[in-house]
């Protein structure tokens, strides 16, 4: 029986014991740890706080007391040092995420696997900063329509010939859908079939419209021919606009004229055209 008691008196000690011990915080020069573990470097920026190597001695991760990490090297120079010139392997990879832009704040970068795309974000919206798509090319131009444009509205430029299109399917009747996001660079130019007489008031305006993928106008940009004085001339307009455009996102054309009755455009080769570029 009191051999009994005294081996249950030991495991009962054991138990508290490590209980206690379990319980401890580790400090690492300092006696009074605030976490699991804690440790305090010291005073000089440079010396090293943490340090861990393989079984050959080589370094696989240093921390500087001036909170500059090395991975592969042991004196880290900014907070995040990869750059090691005895390896060849100094990489660092960028995983994907659905979090908001607004969420994750500006500075993070994200990889989108299905469009090939390096974003980041810029506290609003994501960027796309690198994209191995082809870069989308549009040229079109209208030599055989001459349409017609009434005074005093607004009519959209449509009928253009493609000539050249790096996004097949984007550009259809004057409308151009971005493939994808990205910045694009708008420019048509048109000249009208007849001379006018123009006066100071007399103008034509060339429009860009940037529309929501379900059809709503986000906004517009505007370019306008004036005639300083009056006189005989063939009127015509250019137009150029610049839209950062999420994919499905469309930019249409538009004119504007008060040269006092409905112009047709002059016909032939480089007098109405257009050009999109997006990266």
């Amino acid at each position: 029986m009191g051999i009994f008691k005294y081996i249950l008196i030991q495991i009962v000690a054991l138990f508290v014991l490590t209980t206690d011990i379990q319980a401890q915080s580790v400090g690492i020069n300092t006696q009074t740890p605030t976490a699991p573990l804690e440790i305090i470097s010291s005073d000089i920026a440079s010396k090293k706080t943490v340090e861990i190597t393989n079984s050959n001695n080589v370094s696989l991760l240093t921390q500087l007391n001036d909170g500059k990490t090395g991975i592969g090297i042991q004196s880290p120079t900014v907070r995040l040092d990869l750059r090691n010139p005895a390896r060849t392997n100094n990489m660092i990879g960028i995983g994907t995420t659905t979090l908001s832009a607004s969420t994750v704040q500006g500075g993070a970068l994200r990889y989108v696997p299905g469009e090939k795309e390096l974003h980041y974000s810029d506290g609003s919206q994501w960027v796309v900063l690198q994209s191995s798509k082809p870069r989308v090319i549009v040229c079109a131009e209208n030599q055989t329509v001459a349409g017609s444009f009434p005074n005093g509205i607004t009519t959209h430029l449509s009928n253009w010939e493609e000539i050249v299109n790096q996004a097949p399917g984007s550009f259809v009747s004057g409308t151009f859908t971005a493939p994808h996001d990205g910045f694009y660079t708008f420019t048509f130019s048109i000249y009208f079939s007849e001379a006018v007489n123009t006066n100071p008031e007399t103008y034509i305006v060339g429009a860009w419209y940037l529309l929501s993928e379900q059809g709503t106008t986000k906004q517009i940009l505007r370019n306008m021919s004036t005639y300083v004085e009056g006189g005989n001339v063939v009127p015509g307009v250019q137009a150029t606009a610049s839209f950062k455009m999420l994919k499905n996102e469309k930019v249409m054309p538009f004119i504007w004229h008060n040269l006092g009755a409905t112009r047709t455009l002059r016909l032939g080769s480089g007098f109405n055209t257009i050009n999109i570029i997006g990266q």
